[in-house]
Order: structure tokens, then sequence, then C-alpha cells
């Protein structure tokens, strides 16, 4: 396959795959709150009260762009939405086992 032909290979040829990644994640993260949010009838300025922060804070959390936000923030909004967040570190693959593995 020719390099940059799929997605994924263009952002592993760019050097671009974690950074891709950790977005989408985020994004992932925000829109969860935000639904979360609207479940419990919060308004912005009802959840930073609860937080002990700022709206401007807030709006850092809940913005899918903004990738400077600590693990503490997204931790403690998930416990004030009820909310279990999770994190994991696994091994990754080797692209060789990956692509075996499709075609068994």
């Amino acid at each position: 396959m020719p390099k940059g032909s799929t997605l994924e290979s263009l952002f592993d040829e760019l050097d671009e795959r974690a950074e891709f990644e950790a977005l989408a994640r985020k994004k992932i993260l925000a829109e969860r709150f935000r639904g979360r949010m609207e479940e419990l009838h919060l308004s912005k300025s009802e959840l930073a009260k609860r937080l002990s922060t700022s709206r401007k804070q807030l709006d850092r959390i809940l913005d899918p762009a903004d990738k400077g936000v600590t693990l503490s923030s997204l931790f403690k909004i998930s416990e004030v939405l009820g909310l279990n967040l999770t994190l994991s570190a696994e091994r990754k693959s080797s692209r060789k086992s990956h692509k075996s593995r499709r075609a068994a």
C-alpha cells in the first residue's frame, strides 16, 4: 500500500497520530460531559460552582480542542457528574502482528 493511502498511515507518516488520537478522545469526553450536564439539567454556572472553579476553566474542560486540561480536572468533573472515568495503558501490538490477525 502506498504511503498515506489510509488516514492511519497518513497520520503515522506525518508523526501526528498521537496528537490526533488525544484530540479525538478529548472530544468524546467533552461531548459525554455536555450530555450528562443536559441529563442532570445543570447549567455551566451551576457545574462550575459544584467544581469550585470558574466558568472559564469549565469552558476549557468542555472545549474539545483544548489539550491543556489536567487529568485532575477530568476526574473531578467526572465525579461531580456521576461518571466513572477510567484510564488504561496497554502494550501496543506491533504492526506485523496486527496485520496478521486481520488476515486470520
